[in-house]
């Protein structure tokens, strides 16, 4: 998973920054799909284009946390931090979706990919994949 997970933030490192198309939020559900094959933005995917556009879907949840709650249900299952998972983490811009690797959360803005050390930022909310032996 490791491999996958370094490979995939390579790849983003390439992407432009897109509202909609490639931003914070699907940035992890990109990675969810790529690792259970289930889209939990297609309901949204493509249906805004701005920061404003996204905010008002957001809204509509309450939080981004509720959004996540609710993309992820069926899909991911609530858990502590873990390598490789996706979570909500407050930032001093707001909250925003993150992808856990080794000891940071990795995070997409405008200016592109970013770490943030897991003990300096505080996790909303983290799932994972529920494992598969249970």
């Amino acid at each position: 998973m490791a491999e996958g997970l370094t490979e995939f933030i390579r790849a983003a490192m390439r992407r432009e920054f897109v509202w909609g198309e490639f931003d914070c939020i699907l940035f992890c559900t990109d990675w969810v799909q790529i690792t259970t094959g289930i889209d939990p933005a297609a309901r949204w995917r493509g249906s805004y284009d701005s920061e404003a556009s996204a905010q008002e879907i957001i809204d509509g949840f309450g939080s981004l946390t509720a959004l996540c709650e609710e993309g992820y249900a069926g899909i991911l299952e609530l858990s502590a931090q873990q390598d490789a998972m996706v979570g909500v983490i407050k930032t001093p811009q707001g909250d925003t979706g993150a992808v856990r690797s080794g000891h940071s959360w990795v995070v997409l803005s405008e200016h592109g990919i970013g770490r943030l050390r897991h003990d300096v930022v505080t996790c909303v909310a983290a799932w994972r994949a529920p494992c598969q032996n249970q």
